[in-house]
């Protein structure tokens, strides 16, 4: 009986951590919002070196 006891105490609930479809769906469309932002900010700093190095 104590073996069956410590086999019960060694499995813990375990917590579903997976995101749904629409928490997934969020995340990326927010990912792809700051993906775009920093682009602009590249291409932003890209055309300011090349105005530098015309100069």
């Amino acid at each position: 009986m104590a073996h069956d006891q410590e086999n019960e105490s060694d499995h813990e609930e375990k917590v579903d951590t997976r995101l749904s479809y629409e928490e997934l769906d969020l995340a990326l469309n927010e990912l792809f919002f700051e993906y775009e932002k920093l682009k602009n900010k590249y291409f932003v700093c890209k055309k300011s070196i090349i105005k530098l190095k015309k100069n």
